[in-house]
């Protein structure tokens, strides 16, 4: 006898759980974009930004110049990689000092595919 699967209720996932569905419908809406939209080496970026945000606070700071050294990649690329993502409506990113330092580190949020709005709808014009 088959069972109706609207008669099961479905478990609600926790603030954790949430947060990795997310993070894997993120990574995997990037690895299904074409290499015309992005390169091979942008989504490495991409992968290595979205698996070092902390689940707890669903943001991470860090150096572009961290990424390209822990990646073996230039650091051009990797602020391409991040602009493009960021001009996507992919990830929100914000100046912020860390432990008091005077120095201010790039602070990274993964933005959810289906609430990422394009700056060029927003602006109303292309990329650039």
């Amino acid at each position: 006898m088959q069972q109706n699967d609207d008669a099961i209720p479905k478990k609600e996932l926790s603030l954790s759980g949430t947060f990795y569905r997310r993070r894997d419908d993120w990574i995997g809406h990037i690895l299904r974009r074409p290499k015309s939209e992005y390169s091979h080496v942008e989504k490495c970026v991409a992968i290595y930004v979205a698996e070092t945000i902390n689940p707890r606070d669903r943001e991470w700071s860090t150096s572009q110049e961290k990424i390209a050294k822990d990646l073996d990649v230039g650091i051009r690329i990797v602020k391409s990689a991040i602009a493009k993502l960021k001009s996507d409506g992919l990830l929100t990113i914000k100046r912020e000092k860390i432990n008091g330092s005077v120095k201010t580190f790039n602070h990274y949020a993964l933005v959810a595919v289906e609430d990422a709005i394009p700056l060029s709808k927003v602006h109303g014009r292309a990329r650039s």
